[in-house]
C-alpha cells in the first residue's frame, strides 16, 4: 500500500471537490457565453451554413457552359443576382470546393431592387483531362438553403495525375545524378 487509509480518503475528497468545482465552473462559463440562444454557425445563422431568410435572391443564371478550357488558362464568370425582397440582402459566404475555382463577392448588403455580382474565376490547372462540372455554394439571408452555381466544360490539357507523375520522375532522375 502506497499511502495510509486516512491520507487516501482525504486525497479522494479533495479530488472530488476539485472535480465538482471544475464542472460547475465549466457549466457557468458555457451558459454565460451562450445566453440561452441556440448555437449559431460561423455565418451567424441557426446552423447548416445558411442565415435566417429575411429577403429574396434571384440569379440571372445558375450555370455557365465554359466550353474548352486550356492548361493554365484563366477565365472569369459573373453570376448576377437581384434582391427581390424588401430587406437588405447579405451574402455571408461563397464556398468553393475545388482549387481550380476562386470566388469574389461583395460583403456589402444589397438594397431591395438592386443587383449584385459573384465572380467565379476558373483556372485550367488542378483539372484532369476531359469534362468537368464544378460548383460553388452561395449562403445568404435570401435563401434557406445554399444556392449552387455551376461551371461545366471540357479541359484540354495534361492530366493533373500524369503531370505529378512526370514531375516525380524528373525529381528522382535529378537525385540520381
Amino acid at each position: 500500500m502506497c499511502c495510509s487509509p486516512v491520507f487516501c480518503s482525504i486525497r479522494f475528497l479533495m479530488m472530488k471537490k476539485l472535480f465538482s468545482i471544475f464542472s460547475i465552473s465549466a457549466l457557468l462559463l458555457l451558459s454565460a457565453c451562450n445566453n440561452g440562444k441556440a448555437p449559431a454557425d460561423k455565418n451567424g445563422g441557426q446552423g447548416g451554413g445558411a442565415m435566417a431568410v429575411e429577403t429574396q435572391i434571384e440569379f440571372d443564371t445558375l450555370s455557365y457552359d465554359v466550353g474548352v478550357l486550356k492548361e493554365k488558362e484563366l477565365r472569369n464568370f459573373h453570376f448576377v443576382f437581384r434582391n427581390t425582397g424588401d430587406k437588405p440582402l447579405v451574402i455571408s459566404e461563397v464556398k468553393s470546393h475545388c482549387g481550380c475555382t476562386i470566388v469574389a463577392y461583395s460583403k456589402i448588403p444589397v438594397a431591395p431592387g438592386e443587383e449584385g455580382d459573384i465572380t467565379v474565376a476558373m483556372h485550367g490547372s488542378h483539372l484532369n483531362h476531359g469534362s468537368f462540372n464544378k460548383s460553388v455554394e452561395v449562403y445568404s439571408n435570401g435563401s434557406e438553403k445554399p444556392i449552387k452555381l455551376t461551371l461545366k466544360g471540357e479541359y484540354d490539357g495534361p492530366d493533373l495525375e500524369e503531370a505529378l507523375k512526370e514531375r516525380e520522375k524528373q525529381m528522382q532522375e535529378e537525385q540520381n545524378q
